[in-house]
């Protein structure tokens, strides 16, 4: 597909929103803009897990709540959802994949896309290998004889992947913003069952190395315990530290490899990061209880351990780590 004028606009369009727009909106800019390249009567997007189809986010255009409840009953039996399981990323017609009669006697067609006005199909979706996720956002038209173009295909199939790549930036981005997370660390997002819905290729590297033979999209059951516990205390574990900080229903993890610090204790490993982010030896006493004489001789060892001989290089090495 060759690139034109209002392609590139609609990318301009969107990468701005992807960095503006609040997460809970950006879904409906993205589809009510596309509306100036492919004209539809009713979409949906939804984000969930390929396996069993499980979908935690939804965006309905022109189409009713009870639209998902429905879509439960016949997902297994979609001639349009299978192909767009076998070959992610590529854009599927459902007038490719039923001849009129058999679309008119399908389950899928018959038990569900009848009721709702469906008639033309244009859908896509993407698995991410690394974690099982899955997009997927499907154009609707109330005609029959109104079929999409290959054209419209071409050029849905080519701008997929950035749509999907800015709404998933867009999570972790906001959240991080609201919540005061780290840009430097590695991120995921996850819900309260402790399946990931979001999460960067660094992140998934860092859990893979800390237990080999994990799977996404559910934590390993280690982080899923720590999460569940709520303590607000970071998870230390071989030569991991993991974060999290709540927002509504949604976790923000943040992840980085332990490095140096990994040669300090439980309670030196936390002093010395409260000292290399600026807080007082009384206000880290404070903060753990303690005095600040107890403070001054954790920090003696943790100088010794690591090598350093102030805050500065405490810092960066903190933060290298």
């Amino acid at each position: 597909m060759m690139m034109n004028q209002k392609v590139s606009d609609f990318l301009k369009d969107i990468i701005n929103a992807g960095y503006n727009v609040p997460a809970d909106q950006l879904k409906k800019v993205i589809i009510d803009r596309f509306q100036d390249l492919i004209t539809f009567d009713m979409a949906v997007w939804v984000s969930g897990h390929a396996e069993n189809l499980t979908v935690h986010n939804t965006y309905l255009y022109n189409l009713p709540d009870n639209l998902m409840d429905s879509w439960e009953n016949i997902k297994y039996e979609d001639r349009v959802l299978a192909a767009v399981l076998e070959e992610p990323g590529v854009t599927v017609k459902a007038c490719e994949l039923y001849t009129p009669q058999e679309r008119q006697e399908s389950p899928a067609y018959k038990d569900h896309s009848k009721f709702f006005g469906i008639e033309a199909v244009l859908s896509t979706g993407l698995i991410d290998p690394k974690t099982g996720l899955l997009d997927a956002i499907s154009l609707y038209r109330r005609e029959r004889e109104n079929i999409y173009t290959d054209d419209d295909r071409r050029t849905k199939q080519f701008l997929f992947p950035f749509m999907i790549q800015i709404w998933h930036q867009n999570q972790i981005h906001y959240l991080k913003s609201v919540s005061g997370g780290d840009y430097g660390q590695a991120s995921a997002i996850c819900d309260k069952a402790g399946w990931i819905r979001n999460a960067d290729g660094e992140f998934i590297g860092l859990l893979k190395k800390q237990w080999p033979g994990w799977t996404a999209p559910a934590l390993p059951h280690e982080m899923a315990t720590w999460l569940t516990a709520g303590s607000g205390a970071p998870l230390r574990t071989g030569e991991l530290i993991v974060t999290s900080k709540m927002l509504d229903d949604l976790h923000l993890l943040q992840a980085r490899p332990r490095g140096p610090l990994i040669l300090l204790s439980a309670r030196e490993e936390e002093i010395a990061e409260a000292f290399a982010s600026g807080l007082s030896y009384k206000r880290i006493a404070e903060k753990l209880f303690v005095s600040p004489s107890t403070v001054r001789r954790h920090l003696e060892n943790i100088y010794k351990k690591l090598g350093v001989s102030n805050k500065v290089e405490l810092f960066q090495l903190i933060n290298q780590g």
